[in-house]
């Protein structure tokens, strides 16, 4: 399913990390680039993002970038956004912006996930979901007992409005953030540190009550651990 006149119209697609926790696999090979299936996460995720409609596609690049790049030679539209040193999740979307129209939404992709798509695809679902009135970002949200890979405290409440609340001191929450989100760029002020994390933004969005959650009640997985990684191929080939 494409959206013909889609939402959202552009996308960043973050393969910047290390994947520390993927080593000795991520010393030669950037994360998003690791086999799954016949396809890589990166492949994958960009054959879906294209296929809801978006054309304007950026990709963060840092550890082994060469490797990247050059797999990118397969997609002569997609942009780059090289980081001579890594900024995090936060610094780098910083950096990305000028490849973006700021005065539309943008959704963002880790590099780094499978997800499985429903009758409707996931991604048409999320774009049809957002409301720049009321959000300044919308984040997809699993349910943390089906996500694959996944072994933490869970990250959000979700609330009867879909405003989401972060686990905070509770001991776990049971949604969790699988690393897809819509972000209006003109919540991001001038004031924020060169190197940050994503979350920055999240808890900012979430003090003015303009955080959404939308639950994927399909499968997701996380590849960047090693168990993670071993349980999604075997999802893939079953």
């Amino acid at each position: 399913m494409s959206l013909h006149n889609p939402i959202i119209d552009q996308c960043m697609i973050f393969a910047a990390g290390y994947g520390k926790r993927l080593k000795p696999l991520t010393d030669h090979i950037p994360k998003p680039l690791i086999p799954i299936g016949n396809t890589t996460c990166l492949d994958e995720s960009i054959r879906k993002i294209t296929e809801a409609g978006i054309k304007r596609i950026a990709v963060n690049t840092h550890h082994l970038a060469t490797q990247i790049h050059k797999h990118l030679e397969n997609y002569p539209s997609i942009l780059i956004s090289h980081e001579s040193e890594i900024l995090e999740t936060g610094g780098g979307l910083v950096k990305a912006l000028p490849h973006f129209d700021q005065n539309k939404p943008i959704l963002i992709v880790n590099g780094d996930i499978w997800w499985k798509d429903g009758p409707i695809p996931m991604l048409s679902r999320l774009c049809e979901a957002w409301d720049r009135k009321s959000m300044d970002i919308l984040l997809l949200i699993v349910p943390k007992d089906i996500a694959i890979g996944y072994f933490a405290k869970g990250d959000y409440f979700l609330k009867p409005d879909q405003r989401l609340e972060h686990r905070g001191d509770h001991d776990s929450a049971p949604y969790v953030y699988p690393g897809v989100m819509i972000i209006n760029p003109l919540m991001i002020k001038n004031n924020l540190p060169k190197n940050f994390s994503v979350k920055l933004l999240f808890d900012q969005a979430e003090s003015k009550k303009r955080l959404f959650g939308h639950i994927h009640d399909n499968l997701w997985g996380d590849i960047g651990s090693l168990i993670g990684l071993e349980n999604v191929r075997k999802e893939i080939s079953m």
